[in-house]
């Protein structure tokens, strides 16, 4: 949301973002590196290096827009920009790595040139011309716009094509997902790399970017109202969209209408984000403009329906609870000690990297803190939370069965929803797993006799 704070809509709501932002940065300053890089989670010791150049990017937008960021924490993240872009690695991966980190200096002021010239020889030498047509070759041209060589600027910009791969990745395939966790078409979907695209074209390239066709944008936005996107990719979509809009100003005055079951409902005046509310269980909603635009629709609640059957899109998951005996059971008792089992595989014939195993906890269940594992066997997580209601693991999981086990107390009588428990990758929103739900009886808890 950096980007759109200069809108009116969001002027007002400056003090809470402000607050916002000081608790963020105070996350990220307990993440930062002696390199100058952020690790991915909290406790890590070690930069993760896509993350810190996206965290970098953020923190270099905040920056214009009038955020206070540190000075020390910008000058280390400065650091390790300038360590990246001098990298000797010229494959997909660390050829995107450093033209990002080139581009970035390169906003900041900084002198460049020689990063940049030996990232274009080396790629010229080591791929010759297919590298052109990925996304780092925007990034260079960016760079080159930046340091007024247009001509230069101007042959990188234009072999990439909106939508399509591009030959360097198409032949890219990563050593070691687990070495490189980021390194992979998820993290970087087309749409995120098409979002990329659009907003260096509108920041360095008006002219060109003007020249975009509505059925151009949306044909590039297709992903995103099929909700194929992860928080990063919106991340740039937003940023892109926000810098788009400011060499198309807006010339709508007039806004829409809305009606819900024919009832017209009172649009709120805060353009561009009009917007209505109701309390009443609508059956349709109709809205009309004289011109195009984007909406959207949220509802608040519970499901009205549970799953009732397990569903395993590239990775499969299985939950049972055992007793002390290790056989499963429906039943359980006041005050018994049950053991919760977790089995998971990947699907798709590779380790998915970047996993979060989310296990929600019937009312009534208290989590036996010790017994929560972060590694089982071979297999060890990234990163672990206990909380009172669910138990979340995240990590790579990889073909062979991983079985997670912990111990759970049962505190309260009675007879309650199992909820699901799901497995889903953070950057591909087409890979999931969840088990159904269920009910659990739980009987009440009675003494034994003493003997007299």
């Amino acid at each position: 949301m950096i980007p759109l704070v200069k809108q009116a809509h969001f002027q007002a709501q400056w003090p809470q973002l402000n607050e916002k932002f000081a608790k963020l940065l105070q996350a990220l300053a307990e993440r930062q590196q002696a390199d100058g890089g952020f690790a991915f989670w909290p406790g890590h010791t070690q930069s993760a290096d896509f993350p810190s150049l996206y965290v970098i990017q953020f923190l270099l937008e905040a920056e214009q827009q009038g955020f206070a960021v540190p000075h020390y924490m910008l000058e280390r993240a400065l650091n390790y920009l300038r360590s990246v872009s001098q990298g000797a690695g010229a494959n997909l991966y660390q050829a995107r790595l450093r033209a990002l980190a080139i581009y970035l200096l390169s906003v900041k002021g900084e002198q460049v040139s020689n990063a940049l010239t030996h990232l274009h020889e080396r790629l010229t030498r080591q791929h010759e011309q297919r590298w052109q047509s990925d996304i780092l070759a925007v990034y260079m041209a960016a760079s080159y716009q930046i340091l007024q060589q247009p001509s230069l600027a101007q042959s990188l910009l234009k072999p990439y094509q909106a939508g399509k791969t591009s030959l360097l990745e198409r032949d890219y395939k990563p050593v070691n997902r687990l070495a490189q966790p980021f390194a992979n078409p998820e993290f970087q979907s087309q749409f995120n790399l098409d979002s990329q695209y659009l907003l260096l074209l509108a920041r360095h390239f008006p002219e060109q970017a003007a020249q975009l066709s509505s059925e151009q944008l949306l044909t590039q936005l297709e992903p995103l109202f099929a909700g194929d996107y992860h928080t990063q990719a919106a991340a740039y979509s937003i940023l892109a969209l926000a810098a788009y809009a400011d060499i198309k100003p807006n010339t709508v005055s007039v806004l829409p209408t809305l009606s819900a079951d024919g009832e017209k409902l009172a649009l709120l005046d805060n353009w561009p984000y009009a917007r209505a509310s109701s309390d009443k269980a609508v059956q349709q909603f109709s809205l009309n403009a004289a011109y195009p635009l984007f909406y959207a629709l949220s509802e608040q609640g519970y499901a009205a329906q549970l799953p009732s059957k397990p569903r395993a899109d590239g990775v499969e998951l299985v939950r049972d609870y055992l007793n002390s005996e290790g056989e499963k059971i429906t039943r359980a008792r006041q005050g018994q000690l049950l053991t919760v089992r977790l089995r998971l595989r990947s699907l798709t014939g590779d380790t998915i990297s970047n996993m979060v195993i989310t296990d929600l906890l019937p009312a009534g269940f208290e989590v036996v803190r010790s017994s929560v594992p972060r590694q089982s066997g071979l297999w060890q997580a990234d990163y672990m939370d206990i909380r009172e209601d669910r138990v979340l693991w995240y990590g790579a999981i990889a073909t062979q069965m991983t079985e997670l086990t912990y111990q759970v107390r049962v505190s309260t009588a009675g007879r309650f929803t199992v909820p699901v428990a799901s497995a889903e990758a953070m950057y591909d929103n087409r890979v999931r797993a969840y088990t159904p739900a269920g009910q659990l009886e739980v009987s009440a808890y009675q003494a034994q006799p003493t003997q007299p």
